[in-house]
């Protein structure tokens, strides 16, 4: 029986504008959120007016207008954690608006190498925005898994369980070039670091 020693770091949990960062370049959040921040880089609506109004003022200071972007309006539920959706919730009490997605045209253009962004474009950016909340809704995690002086980022939902290591380790990682042919009779010995 081959052992393997295995060896999970727990590196940190996933922004929201990380996971989006992965479907879709360059998005913007013009917060009306006061105790979170989902983005490292965030604008923050003044709440002086109507957040509309508070947006096409901070896109003004950055000499943009509507026109100039594709924007989706963020909702909130907050109930000991935040939950975040472009459809919203059904409870008024813990929910409400969180802000405004936004995306410069030109930034888009250069992404999708279009000289216009199409309907087609903006649904592609909006189910990019769904699959990024999906995922940080789901709380999940960054992790990295090592196998000798290998390693390779992996995220979940809270701590791997034994069993999902071992998956991801058998989805992953090129076994053979650790000197393990079978994985039959395969034996890890996990070991969790913080």
């Amino acid at each position: 029986m081959k052992k393997v020693n295995v060896k999970v770091i727990y590196e940190d949990t996933v922004s929201f504008e990380e996971l989006l960062s992965w479907q879709v370049d360059g998005a913007k959040f013009a917060s009306a959120l006061r105790k979170y921040r989902i983005f490292y880089n965030e604008d923050r609506l003044s709440g002086e007016s109507t957040p509309m109004e508070d947006f096409k003022k901070i896109l003004k200071e950055k000499s943009l207008s509507l026109k100039d972007v594709v924007y989706f309006e963020l909702n909130a539920y907050i109930h000991g954690s935040i939950s975040l959706s472009l459809d919203g919730f059904s409870c008024p009490w813990d929910s409400g608006f969180a802000g405004y997605v936004y995306f410069e045209k030109e930034t888009l253009r250069k992404f999708y190498n279009v000289k216009r962004i199409t309907k087609k474009i903006k649904t592609d950016i909006e189910n990019g925005i769904k699959n990024a909340l999906d995922n940080f809704n789901s709380d999940l995690s960054e992790y990295i898994i090592g196998i000798d002086e290998e390693y390779i980022s992996g995220f979940f939902e809270g701590t791997p369980e034994k069993d999902e290591v071992k998956n991801f380790i058998l989805e992953n990682f090129i076994l053979e070039e650790f000197g393990i042919e079978n994985t039959d009779n395969l034996e890890f010995d996990i070991c969790y670091a913080a």
